[in-house]
């Protein structure tokens, strides 16, 4: 299954409460970076992860649009963008 299609279908759980919205975003969160290690291993240059977070915070944007269109809009668009600028472990990945 595509990533685009895993975040919505984790997205069809959505039922606009706080703790599900937590719920909703860690597991759309985890398979984000579940989607990257599958593309990538230790040996990988910097370059190919980027490109892979790259991949992966385009796909993300794709469906925080969509979901906004159908009136289901509970992620930011730029919202795994944040997350992993948040992260230190991340520092220097740019998008």
């Amino acid at each position: 299954m595509f990533l685009e299609d895993k975040l919505l279908e984790i997205a069809k759980d959505f039922d606009g409460t706080n703790d599900n919205t937590i719920v909703c975003c860690r597991k759309m969160i985890n398979a984000c970076f579940d989607s990257i290690s599958n593309s990538v291993n230790e040996k990988s240059p910097k370059t190919v992860y980027q490109a892979q977070f790259k991949r992966v915070n385009k796909t993300w944007e794709k469906v925080a649009l969509e979901l906004e269109s159908k009136g289901k809009g509970f992620i930011l668009k730029e919202g795994f963008k944040k997350f992993v600028e948040s992260k230190d472990e991340f520092k220097g990945l740019l998008f």
